[in-house]
């Protein structure tokens, strides 16, 4: 006999305003029938679906606007549920159609009036996205029938407080003639998210990009976002010719950026030993990890200072066990994490661990 109290715990509503799951149970002799959606018979509509399965709020816009298929969206009067929506200029639109492939954004151009667009817009809180060392990829899945005219543009920026952008915005405008393609951006690169976001704003518009547009459109099937851990992983080089309070004071070799490396390789230590004061944090999130490896083959060392004074910032300092430098010797390495205590304050590069 199965406890009617299990049930009543199963069909309280996870939302306020979401279908009541009594009514999408049925039993036959105690045995309740099989869900076809396990997740919204348990009271999740589907615009909270799209949220717990692709972290953007009806993110296969499965739910239409109030006025229904094929008509233009209006943010006041045939609001896209979960979306808001705008436009430049009068010679683009955008509606919710449904297809055999389910509810869709489709932009259309009437006209070639250059920077016309269409946009959806949604913004998500930070603190749903999940750990800040992660990056967040904002992807979508559309069709295009331009390969030049009409663009799907995709934006994605983090905001702090006040709303003003932090980090990197990064867009994609890529078109692929009647090919339905995955396309991502990449806020922020690959650094993660910025200590003071708040939010990830998520824009996608259908723009005028050429004079060859008119009725052209594109397709918006999905939007999702997924999570690469940070850093990307790259491996960068350099030579440390003299002691050093913002290492690498020189940069690395092939111009790469410290905040995507992951790994620092010294090849060459222009001394015996050479002093590091002081590691670039510019950038750099909670919970960034940074290898450095000595890879003279002189057998040259390389030495950590303890929170010295010398560092090109406090924020650069280095944090090393017991208070005493550390030395990195002939194929040596050190894993150091950046982070503040007490409670996020007074930034270190701080050693994890030492081989």
């Amino acid at each position: 006999m199965i406890d009617e109290s299990l049930f009543a715990n199963l069909r309280r509503n996870p939302f306020n305003g979401g279908t009541d799951v009594s009514s999408v149970f049925e039993q036959a002799d105690s045995i309740p029938s099989v869900p076809t959606s396990a997740i919204e018979d348990i009271g999740f509509t589907p615009e909270q679906v799209g949220f717990i399965r692709a972290g953007v709020y009806n993110a296969g816009f499965r739910t239409p606007p109030p006025d229904g298929d094929g008509v233009e969206l209006d943010d006041l009067t045939n609001k896209l549920p979960g979306w808001s929506y705008s436009k430049t200029g009068g010679d683009v639109s955008a509606a919710w159609v449904l297809d055999d492939s389910g509810g869709n954004v489709t932009f259309t151009a009437a006209d070639t009036t250059l920077g016309d667009a269409a946009t959806v817009e949604q913004v998500i809180p930070v603190e749903r996205l999940g750990n800040q060392g992660d990056v967040q990829v904002v992807r979508i899945r559309k069709t295009e029938t331009s390969d030049t005219g009409f663009l799907m543009v995709l934006n994605a920026a983090y905001l702090d407080a006040d709303g003003v952008v932090t980090g990197t915005a990064d867009e994609i405008t890529d078109a692929s003639s009647g090919e339905t393609v995955l396309v991502e951006v990449v806020p922020n690169g690959e650094v993660g998210i910025p200590t003071d976001a708040t939010l990830l704003r998520i824009r996608i518009s259908g723009k005028v990009g050429a004079a060859t547009a008119a009725d052209d459109e594109v397709v918006l099937h999905e939007v999702s976002i997924v999570q690469r851990m940070s850093p990307a992983g790259l491996i960068g080089y350099c030579e440390v010719a003299a002691n050093d309070t913002a290492f690498p004071n020189d940069g690395l070799v092939d111009d790469r950026d410290l905040a995507t490396t992951q790994v620092v390789v010294i090849t060459a230590i222009d001394s015996a030993s050479r002093n590091i004061h002081g590691i670039l944090s510019d950038g750099a999130i909670e919970g960034r990890i940074l290898w450095i490896y000595n890879n003279d083959s002189d057998g040259n060392v390389v030495v950590l200072k303890n929170e010295s004074g010398t560092a090109a910032s406090s924020a650069y300092r280095i944090k090393t066990p017991n208070g005493a430098d550390l030395t990195i010797r002939k194929y040596g390495g050190v894993q150091l994490m950046y982070f503040g205590l007490p409670n996020g304050t007074q930034r270190r590069w701080r050693v994890m661990s030492q081989v």
